[in-house]
């Protein structure tokens, strides 16, 4: 069986990386990943992830890396052409769940 963080990055392989410079400090795979289960769990927009992740931690830690901890003002990460391709990319997700 495939582990759930490899199953996950399928869907979003060659998914741009909107960030730029020294806001590249976070894996990306793993700023989608804290975001989807945010989202799960009722989040509305880049601030609720950010509590989220920042709640729930210990959990993260346990299928994520998070070298440089939790990601801090996740709201520069907001790119109305990459929210896009993460919605459809995202359709992806819930038609294989369903």
């Amino acid at each position: 069986m495939e582990e759930p963080v490899a199953n996950i990055a399928k869907h979003f392989e060659g998914l741009q990386d909107p960030r730029t410079g020294n806001a590249k400090q976070h894996i990306f795979l793993e700023i989608l990943i804290m975001a989807i289960c945010a989202v799960i769990c009722g989040a509305d927009g880049w601030c609720d992830v950010e509590l989220f992740a920042k709640n729930k931690k210990a959990w993260l830690k346990t299928f994520l890396k998070l070298p440089k901890g939790i990601p801090l003002g996740m709201g520069r990460l907001r790119r109305p052409a990459s929210e896009q391709v993460v919605e459809i990319r995202m359709d992806s997700v819930y038609d294989k769940l369903s």
